[in-house]
């Protein structure tokens, strides 16, 4: 049935419809995370998304540390690991071993940095927050350019989905893990309350952000056009995080184009183009050698290179960085 379902044009919508999410909720995930995805929308997400997972001074301090970390020595890196996390979970599910080994390599690097910042990954509120983020990312990006969101199906398995993962998480030190919401719409009453605990942010997490969105921009954006990258995710970005860091939003007019454009292109890509039959991390994982080493150098180019425009970059925002890129980092 799964694999005839592939045969049509658009078959993922369907697939998910036939499917109970009480019980078929791990591959209603992944029919709903793994597809019409490639770089650019991947590395958007990530850098919507991370910014608001530091917002916190204990939760930036660690990931930016003395000298930015990998977020800004080697980012384009960390976001193709981020990535390939969240791949390998929405591809194989909570109860695969691989997804188990996944969650462990975070709750092991937790581990080891909290022993150099005592104290900043004891905050409970920081895992369900992180986890809710994550949960319902795609359903809030789609809401904020005026799309529906995702189907009461697809919210109801990605609440049971990532409860699973939640219980794979440990806080270093043997502190209890928080009860996770009991559903889709208390996922998202923990993150406005959670939120709200925060209303400004802090120097660490500030540079952190800027050095997020201006990862996105270098990367994708050539010389000339940056201007429109960094419009672009500004007219995206969650309004609560702007305001945490004073930083003005675009335009109203220009929001509303972006949001429009947004809108248009995923409109473009769900109802007319044919839904892909190969899952994104598929399609990964059968890449030849060649391939991955190519993208493994291109990276590590791309990382060089950016400290040099990051510091450029918020010397025109008029934000003092006084770190000088180094290799630093596991995180």
């Amino acid at each position: 049935m799964y694999f005839e379902s592939k045969l049509r044009y658009k078959w993922i919508k369907q697939e998910i419809e036939s499917l109970d999410p009480e019980v078929d909720y791990e591959k209603i995930w992944r029919l709903s995370a793994s597809y019409n995805l490639n770089d650019f929308i991947l590395n958007l997400a990530y850098a919507l998304s991370i910014p608001s997972t530091i917002l916190p001074e204990h939760s930036a301090r660690p990931v930016w540390r003395e000298g930015g970390g990998k977020m800004l020595n080697k980012a384009t890196n960390r976001v193709a690991q981020t990535v390939q996390f969240l791949l390998i979970l929405a591809w194989y599910g909570p109860k695969h071993s691989k997804s188990i080994q996944e969650v462990e390599r975070v709750n092991r690097l937790h581990e080891y940095w909290s022993d150099k910042y005592p104290g900043d990954f004891s905050h409970p509120e920081d895992y369900i927050y992180a986890v809710c983020l994550f949960a319902t990312q795609k359903h809030q990006l789609f809401v904020r350019v005026g799309l529906p969101g995702l189907s009461e199906k697809e919210k109801i398995a990605a609440h049971h989905f990532w409860k699973d993962i939640y219980t794979l998480l440990r806080i270093p030190g043997g502190k209890p893990l928080d009860e996770f919401p009991m559903s889709w719409d208390g996922m998202i009453n923990s993150i406005h309350k959670i939120e709200n605990l925060y209303s400004e942010g802090s120097e660490n997490g500030r540079l952190g952000l800027e050095a997020n969105y201006a990862q996105l921009v270098y990367r994708f954006f050539p010389f000339g056009f940056r201007w429109l990258g960094r419009r672009l995710i500004l007219a995206l970005a969650p309004p609560k995080i702007l305001q945490a860091y004073d930083i003005s939003p675009v335009h109203a007019l220009t929001g509303w184009l972006i949001k429009l454009f947004v809108r248009l292109y995923f409109l473009f890509m769900i109802n007319v183009l044919p839904d892909p039959k190969v899952g994104y991390w598929e399609l990964l994982e059968k890449k030849p050698e060649s391939d991955r080493r190519r993208q493994r150098l291109l990276r590590q180019e791309l990382d060089r290179n950016f400290p040099t425009f990051f510091s450029r970059h918020v010397e025109q925002l008029g934000i003092q960085c006084p770190f000088v890129a180094r290799p630093d980092s596991k995180m």
